[in-house]
């Protein structure tokens, strides 16, 4: 089980409207350490971002539900979500803790000098037009950035993303995704998402995939999920390899072919997946 509150950071007290805010605020956050340079740290982020998307969709149903299967105290929010992968789920968070006090001292440090010079620099750079550049600038101010800096952030990422910067695609598809479930601002989260994958976004073409399997803020389309979870996992993405390889085997959303999903794990295993490792090791030893 997932605690929504221990993954927030909130009281249990917390009303849905508080729980949403600092929803938006993780969001923001562990999307852009998504793109830090060190593989663990980057790892950490996207299985953070999976929890965070589970307790977004876990909103939108109770938010969707009829007054009458609504909970007497409606602003109040469920503790837990149920997720696929309980065995670990605990201790993964407590990695995640520790990660974020280590990251959180070093950012301290280097905060007097690197990052005023690295928004000073980004700044020079976004006025010769530089779309990474811009993209980057984006990213900081919607996560480090002061209070206030959201919608300057917000602006730079849609700057770099209609000159074609696929992760600032990626970024614009999120932020549209997030937007108090508007059916326009889904559908054009829809529409940058496609793009970023279509640019090459390997990370875009799973996110896509994972969302038009769970239906909620998508229309759920299982056979374009699949084509954008394969494409991920033919470029090479551990996590939609594994993702692919367990709904699969189960008949998780897809449909079921343990074939193409033991071929799906067994490359996630090789590529270093503890998870389907485990899974592989389990069915043979069923099968003997």
């Amino acid at each position: 089980m997932i605690d929504i509150y221990e993954i927030l950071k909130i009281s249990q007290d917390a009303s849905i409207e508080e729980v949403k805010q600092q929803l938006q605020i993780e969001l923001r956050k562990w999307s852009y350490r998504i793109n830090a340079p060190q593989l663990e740290h980057r790892q950490e982020a996207e299985r953070m971002l999976q929890r965070l998307e589970q307790i977004q969709d876990r909103i939108m149903e109770e938010e969707n539900k009829p007054i009458s299967q609504k909970d007497d105290d409606s602003q109040k929010f469920l503790p837990s979500i149920q997720t696929e992968m309980e065995r670990s789920e605990m201790s993964e968070i407590q990695k995640e803790r520790q990660w974020e006090q280590s990251d959180i001292i070093q950012d301290q440090e280097r905060l007097s000098d690197t990052i005023v010079i690295d928004e000073n620099t980004l700044r020079e750079a976004v006025k010769s037009g530089d779309r990474e550049a811009m993209q980057k600038l984006g990213s900081y101010l919607l996560t480090a950035g002061g209070l206030g800096q959201d919608q300057e952030g917000e602006y730079w990422i849609r700057e770099a993303a209609k000159q074609g910067d696929a992760e600032a695609m990626r970024c614009l598809g999120h932020l549209f995704l997030q937007k108090e479930y508007l059916k326009d601002y889904l559908k054009k989260g829809k529409e940058w998402l496609v793009k970023a994958a279509q640019a090459g976004s390997i990370q875009a073409m799973r996110e896509l995939g994972l969302v038009l399997l769970q239906g909620n803020r998508l229309k759920k389309d299982r056979k374009e999920a699949e084509k954008w979870l394969r494409k991920a996992g033919e470029a090479g993405d551990v996590a939609a390899m594994k993702e692919l390889g367990f709904r699969l085997m189960k008949g998780d959303g897809l449909k079921r072919n343990e074939k193409w999903g033991k071929y799906w794990l067994t490359k996630a295993a090789h590529a270093g997946d503890l998870e389907a490792k485990k899974k592989l090791e389990n069915d043979s030893q069923e099968h003997k």
